[in-house]
């Protein structure tokens, strides 16, 4: 039992996290987006803060140093 509930977070992780940066990915912003917008709804106190971050011109420290280089520079260890 305990190795199935390990193997379900582990997916979960998988599912709701970029594994190189640890961010949460797309997938967990819209689950997050539907269960904020049925609080409202159903008018519970619900306070968002929402923060995105693009980076310009990546693709030429891509093109620079590499994809590689590029996974390190975001790598959050």
């Amino acid at each position: 039992m305990l190795k199935e509930i390990l193997e379900n977070e582990r997916l979960h992780i998988h599912a709701y996290y970029d594994h190189l940066t640890h961010c949460k990915n797309r997938y967990a912003l819209e689950e997050f987006l539907k269960e904020s917008k049925n609080r409202w709804e159903n008018k519970e106190n619900v306070n968002l803060l929402i923060t995105l971050f693009d980076i310009d011109d990546f693709k030429l420290y891509n093109d620079q140093y590499s994809h590689l280089g590029g996974d390190f520079c975001l790598k959050y260890d």
